[in-house]
């Protein structure tokens, strides 16, 4: 039997997206049927050297219908985003108004700092 993935979500004001699941020390969290994530990095055929930048693949899960199901469909259609700095480590997300100066800034560069 396959060992369940959960999931913890909060909205754009920081508050928790209740899901269905009840059990202990995972309540209120949204269980996941299938979670896929990938990251490509292009290599050369003959030598196996590094030819480009690593391709990351966009997270894609399925889950039953529970409570959280209307927020997740209305941010996806109203392309609402996590609070600035909610994620697990190595993961940064930055406020709307900091990517939009990122992005107008002209610099395709990023450089991770711990």
């Amino acid at each position: 039997m396959a060992i369940p993935i959960y999931l913890w979500l909060k909205d754009e004001a920081g508050n928790a997206i209740q899901g269905s699941v009840k059990v202990q020390g995972r309540e209120e969290s949204v269980e996941l049927n299938t979670f896929h994530h990938a990251v490509s990095l292009p290599v050369t055929e003959h030598s196996g050297s590094i030819t480009g930048i690593c391709e990351y693949l966009p997270i894609i899960f399925n889950k039953e219908i529970d409570c959280s199901s209307t927020y997740l469909y209305r941010a996806l259609v109203t392309r609402i985003r996590a609070p600035s700095g909610w994620a697990s480590e190595g993961c940064i997300i930055l406020g709307r108004l900091t990517r939009e100066r990122m992005f107008n800034s002209g610099d395709r560069m990023l450089r991770v700092v711990r």
